[in-house]
């Protein structure tokens, strides 16, 4: 699974599709190479996405997210990494469910 067909991926399982709404999904990019690779706006809350294709987790995956969230004021705002590992895993307030399983 790779970063370019996660997001075709996502919309057909995303559970916004349930109640019959059609979420908004971005790809955010700053001039300093930041960068989220899902942006899903739920209301007015943006919910960041990282998608990385490591087997183990580390801790620079974060780094992205933390940015976004700090920069929107949401600095304890839900967020998400998509991993190639197999375990999932909580930090603060970031799921990481592993890339084979369903988002």
């Amino acid at each position: 699974m790779s970063e370019r067909n996660l997001p075709s991926k996502s919309r057909g399982e995303h559970p916004f599709y349930n109640r019959g709404a059609e979420p908004d999904i971005y790809f955010w990019r700053d001039s300093a190479g930041h960068e989220i690779d899902l942006l899903i706006e739920k209301g007015v809350t943006q919910i960041p996405i990282e998608i990385e294709s490591g087997q183990t987790v580390a801790g620079d995956f974060f780094k992205d997210l933390d940015f976004w969230r700090n920069l929107a004021g949401q600095p304890d705002s839900p967020a998400g990494l998509v991993y190639g590992g197999d375990a999932s895993f909580r930090r603060r307030r970031e799921e990481s469910p592993p890339a084979r399983s369903r988002i």
